[in-house]
């Protein structure tokens, strides 16, 4: 598939990636149809991105699409499906956003209309409209679109959002929550240990600011040899050093921060330290002390 031209591709909702998508795929030469609940809003976000296409009703939208994606927030997936699924024609592909529901919440309209159904989890900070739109301007932005759901349809989503710079993969239904899990840790828990190392900082008197801008080359370090070098060559630090003491001090200090820094620590601590006991790093003595100091916090609590 070269371009989309000729194809009919209806987004439903007023979500920002959905409508950065719409976006993309008009650029490929796709007929795009916007619409959802609330169209005077749609119409409004169309014209500040120049979608040049009309906003129309959801029943007359979706009636000649070929793919039908689903912008709407996660509680409204299932309702609204059930309204589109009379006028969905049979052999299109409907597909949603949800990070949590899997392609059994699009039941309704493959029942009604025969269609095929799936969904779709991009792997990306597609946090609002302008970071949406700045991530799919760049066609070689090869960001992961975890997929799953039925075979006709993932190979459709598959070869069309290949074309707006996507790494389409496919992953089974039941796997769909670890992956999310896995990307909430891997995003939004790291910026809660970022900002956990700032107020342990702040703590000291010094100036957050410039502590954020003194750890930038830490953090991005730290990446940068994960990428190169992996995880077990990166990982350093008191506990892999088998430097109890130093541990020791840590959560005493830290209980002068805040009462559940230490058990933030110490939890981490035991997932440092069944590293280094898997990769052997440390001797047997040494593992025991530190599996003993950091269990004295769930003591002291």
């Amino acid at each position: 598939m070269e371009s989309l031209a000729g194809k009919n591709i209806a987004v439903v909702g007023a979500e920002d990636f959905g409508l950065a998508i719409a976006q993309s795929f008009q650029k490929q030469k796709a007929t795009v149809f916007l619409t959802g609940p609330n169209t005077t809003l749609i119409a409004e976000k169309a014209k500040k991105l120049n979608i040049r296409t009309d906003v129309q009703p959801m029943l007359n939208a979706v009636v000649s699409a070929d793919l039908v994606l689903l912008a709407v927030p996660e509680a409204e997936i299932e309702s609204t499906c059930k309204i589109l699924a009379i006028n969905l024609k049979k052999g299109a592909v409907i597909a949603h956003f949800s990070k949590v529901l899997d392609s059994t919440a699009l039941e309704s309209a493959h029942k009604k209309s025969g269609v095929h159904v799936c969904s779709l989890y991009p792997v990306n900070k597609f946090y609002d409209l302008e970071a949406s739109q700045r991530i799919l301007n760049n066609r070689l932005h090869r960001s992961y679109l975890y997929g799953e759901g039925d075979r006709a349809a993932l190979k459709i989503t598959d070869a069309m959002f290949k074309l707006i710079g996507f790494v389409p993969m496919t992953i089974s239904r039941e796997s769909k929550p670890k992956y999310h899990a896995a990307s909430v840790i891997a995003s939004d828990y790291l910026t809660v240990l970022l900002e956990a190392s700032m107020r342990i900082a702040s703590s000291t008197g010094v100036d957050g600011k410039l502590y954020w801008r003194s750890i930038q080359p830490l953090v991005k370090g730290t990446l940068e040899s994960i990428l190169q070098r992996g995880f077990d060559s990166t990982l350093g630090g008191p506990i892999m050093g088998g430097d109890t003491n130093t541990v020791a001090n840590h959560l005493t200090a830290l209980e002068h921060v805040s009462s559940n820094l230490p058990t933030l620590y110490a939890n981490l601590g035991k997932h440092v330290l069944a590293h280094a006991t898997q990769h052997n790093r440390l001797d047997k003595s040494t593992i025991l002390k530190l599996h003993t100091v950091l269990n004295d916090v769930d003591i002291k609590k």
